[in-house]
């Protein structure tokens, strides 16, 4: 008999699929997507579902109805259900009478970044296709802090820290905030757009790895700019001695006693990118770039207070930014 380790993601909001799944699946879940009863129905019928979670509207049917069907049905109802609804829509189902319903849980969006995979955590674990086992949340995403810090970096990195692009030329910062074996939840006030490539690189104490994966998903935190980005780094080497790396720097010491126990190769360094100088680019002026979306970043005049803004185009000897911050030519 399979493992129930896989999720069922249903609403019929195609916007609220693609966002959810999309996080899910970065951070390492196998998830399946229906948009009515009737499509969730045959989902059940044929993969190893071990959560549920549903929106408030289906195509053919309220969810407080579609969550009382199972409940009473012997097969299913021992099956983790979580509601997944709008903060301007809770009014429309409150807590208490959600978990009178039956349900496990009710989370509201938007949230901060990482929210979603740590409450879904509390009942399901990734799966690893790789050697067959869960990849359990390491223990540096923090399951019982809600908050964390915008400095704090994952172990094993060291000063160089976390960087992304989306076009392999300008970088911008990071935080990891949860990573499995197939993906990672990142802060970053990078902006993309889903199923673009993005680069990712990470320093350690003994050089720095690059990696390629897929962006799943912007989660944004005030509509304005974005908070987290969801990246799918399956199949990628780069990744997987990364994750291993911050994987094994969280684990505590045993005396060192015990031998590694992954089946995945040593761990080579890759050589350092070096960032170019503006004085190697000088007299060779790159061409203007005009990225598809907006790259979110902050700006100050005097280092203290620092505002939103978005460069809209830049090149090697500089950017054009939208901001609010006024200032003189100088």
């Amino acid at each position: 008999m399979k493992e129930l380790r896989d999720i069922l993601l249903i609403s019929k909001d195609r916007n609220l699929r693609n966002a959810a799944g999309g996080m899910l699946e970065a951070a390492g879940h196998s998830v399946h997507t229906a948009s009515s009863m009737r499509d969730a129905l045959g989902v059940l019928s044929s993969e190893p579902i071990g959560l549920i979670i549903c929106g408030l509207e289906l195509e053919d049917i309220h969810a407080t109805d579609f969550i009382a069907y199972l409940k009473n049905d012997p097969l299913r109802e021992t099956i983790p259900f979580v509601f997944y609804i709008h903060a301007q829509n809770r009014a429309d189902l409150p807590p208490k009478h959600a978990l009178d319903l039956g349900a496990d849980d009710v989370i509201l969006y938007p949230h901060p970044v990482g929210e979603l995979i740590r409450r879904v955590g509390k009942y399901i674990s990734p799966g690893d296709s790789v050697s067959g086992k869960s990849d359990p949340i390491p223990e540096s995403f923090p399951l019982q802090k809600e908050d964390v810090q915008a400095d704090q970096q994952p172990a094993g990195i060291d000063k160089r820290g976390v960087r992304l692009s989306i076009d392999g030329r300008l970088w911008a910062e990071g935080n990891i905030i949860n990573h499995t074996y197939h993906g990672a939840m990142i802060e970053t006030r990078l902006r993309g757009k889903q199923g673009r490539t993005v680069w990712l690189r990470c320093g350690f104490q003994d050089g720095t790895l690059t990696a390629i994966g897929r962006l799943m998903h912007i989660l944004l935190g005030d509509h304005e700019r974005p908070m987290g980005m969801g990246i799918n780094f399956r199949g990628d080497s780069n990744w997987r001695r990364i994750h291993q790396k911050m994987k094994t720097a969280a684990e505590p010491a045993v005396g060192g006693t015990e031998t590694a126990t992954s089946e995945e190769p040593p761990l080579p360094v890759d050589t350092p990118q070096q960032e170019s100088s503006p004085a190697a680019e000088k007299g060779v002026p790159d061409r203007r770039v005009t990225p598809e979306v907006p790259i979110g970043i902050e700006v100050s005049r005097d280092g203290a207070l620092w505002m939103y803004g978005e460069i809209e185009a830049y090149d090697g000897s500089g950017a054009a930014i939208t901001t609010p911050v006024l200032g003189k030519s100088g």
